[in-house]
């Protein structure tokens, strides 16, 4: 379904997280995921099936969040507030 190297990264980085998550994972989170969408774009997937493909990876890597999460404030170093962040930095980095 994607680039299994990339996927792969980001999954583990995300499953070796400490919770609460501490700002050098955070930030390492965000770098895994800015590559792998430079990644999918490259071989031209759209935004939207991106965001489906990070959202999986994270699941993989144990994320679990609500479908209500869009209208639910979290604390900064949650995995859901990096969730929300993750779509966020998709969306940012396809559109840059």
């Amino acid at each position: 379904m994607y680039p299994e190297h990339a996927a792969i990264v980001l999954r583990d980085r995300i499953r070796a997280l400490h919770r609460p998550v501490r700002r050098d994972e955070y930030d390492a989170v965000r770098e895994q995921v800015f590559s792998y969408v430079d990644e999918l774009k490259s071989l031209g997937w759209p935004p939207e099936r991106i965001i489906l493909a990070v959202k999986q990876v994270a699941t993989e890597g144990g994320i679990r969040i609500s479908p209500r999460v869009a209208s639910v404030s979290f604390p900064s170093n949650t995995t859901e507030q990096l969730m929300v962040d993750m779509v966020k930095w998709c969306i940012e980095r396809y559109f840059r």
